[in-house]
């Protein structure tokens, strides 16, 4: 459950908190023959106790002397006293003031104080306060700021809780939303207004029903159930409230079956309506009284009745597997009665073209008994005569291949060639 801590830290710090006080340093140029201090302008400097000055060279030789005034050769009576060693450094010397009164001081080195450089500090006591005039508790006669400025302000406490929340602002528990109510709170004169906004989520609790078949992943958990179950559950809602989800969680199984059927001709299975002429294998899913997929496979063998025609188309000769008998001419009035062990009488008629292969005769070249002119020569030609068909394609292999019907610049070697006619026939 979120907390929100912000608006009473806030408070805390308007109204409580009191930053330790810093002192402030003061600058003050020593030159030929002068004191300055940065703030005034001039050779006196105000400042409070608890506060450093600082004396930077500009030039010469110089020290500060706060005992005896090298003019009158008499005390400055200081609150307190002290003299620094001359020196030409950039930083003649550093002192923390924390005796108020009002100091006297000069350059004791030869003739400085003489020639104008002198100086005077008004040490103020410290009075700590708010300085700040627009704030309630504005303190005039202060003059050191100790942040404990207290100002009139308007806030809005911002709350997101889970089912109620109490604002110990006013001691009152919410069970709903709300941004309306406020409180005024003083310190010190000064009223602050702060107006609650307040969200509650609810606390959710439900039960999340499944029924599934074979198995279930639950999201919420990421387990995997095959059995039914009832299992609690809890996460956290998008508001970052605890929400109890509880499972409810049903299975049931997936059937799995074939369906072996034998028929004669044809068969209509009534699980898809479907009629099959030929054997099959199909798959068909029903639903299963729990809404469960339930897969039967059909195992199907459909053998023929009577009525059938093998139409073969040949070139040359046909053996018919049914009878063994080989034919060279086209038939269609053969027939073989066919008995299965199912009973199923076929007539299957042979419905037979033949055709005859293309006939060709090759003619090579012969020059004095050979194929080339002289060994190695490349001017040997075959030409292809074709005695009967109608030749579409000739297909040549060996040391040259070619789709001519004549071949020309061949050399020494053996060729074949295939002739196809358009029947589909080859030589």
């Amino acid at each position: 459950m979120r907390k929100h801590t912000f608006l009473l830290l806030f408070f805390a710090f308007i109204f409580l908190t009191i930053n330790p006080l810093k002192s402030t340093v003061h600058i003050i140029n020593a030159g030929n023959f002068y004191y300055v201090d940065q703030n005034t302008g001039t050779q006196s400097s105000v400042i409070i106790e608890g506060d450093t000055v600082i004396w930077l060279r500009d030039a010469g030789f110089h020290n500060v002397n706060f005992d005896i005034n090298s003019i009158t050769g008499n005390s400055f009576n200081n609150p307190v006293s002290f003299v620094s060693t001359p020196t030409n450094n950039d930083t003649i010397y550093t002192y923390v003031f924390t005796v108020p009164g009002f100091y006297q001081y000069d350059c004791s080195v030869g003739s400085h104080a003489t020639n104008g450089m002198i100086g005077d500090i008004d040490v103020l006591n410290l009075i700590t306060g708010c300085t700040d005039s627009t704030a309630c508790n504005y303190e005039p006669n202060a003059n050191s700021n100790d942040s404990s400025c207290v100002y009139n302000v308007t806030l809005t406490d911002v709350q997101v809780h889970c089912d109620s929340y109490t604002w110990p602002l006013n001691g009152q528990t919410y069970t709903t939303s709300n941004n309306s109510d406020f409180v005024i709170l003083s310190n010190q004169s000064c009223d602050s207004i702060v107006t609650l906004d307040l969200t509650i989520n609810p606390i959710n609790g439900s039960n999340d029903i499944q029924v599934h078949c074979d198995s279930y992943t639950w999201p919420l958990n990421g387990q995997t159930y095959t059995t039914s179950n009832n299992s609690d559950f809890v996460i956290l809602s998008n508001q970052s409230c605890d929400s109890i989800v509880t499972l409810d969680l049903t299975i049931n199984p997936i059937n799995g079956s074939n369906d072996i059927q034998v028929h004669c001709d044809s068969y209509t299975w009534p699980l898809n309506g479907q009629t099959y002429t030929t054997s099959n294998n199909s798959d068909f899913v029903i639903l299963s009284n729990q809404s469960c997929d339930s897969i039967v496979t059909l195992d199907l063998t459909i053998n023929p009745i009577n009525g059938s025609n093998d139409i073969q188309v040949h070139c040359d000769s046909y053996t018919w597997p049914l009878n063994g008998q080989t034919y060279t001419t086209s038939n269609n009035s053969d027939f073989v009665i066919l008995a299965n062990q199912y009973n199923c009488d076929s007539v299957v008629t042979l419905d037979l073209t033949i055709k005859s292969s293309p006939v060709i005769a090759l003619d090579p070249t012969f020059y004095n008994g050979y194929g080339v002119t002289c060994n190695g020569s490349m001017d040997g030609e075959i030409d292809v005569i074709v005695g009967s068909g109608n030749i579409i394609q000739y297909s040549w292999s060996g040391s040259t291949i070619s789709n001519n019907q004549n071949l020309s610049g061949l050399g020494v070697g053996t060729y074949t060639v295939v002739a196809s006619d358009n029947n589909g026939c080859t030589t």
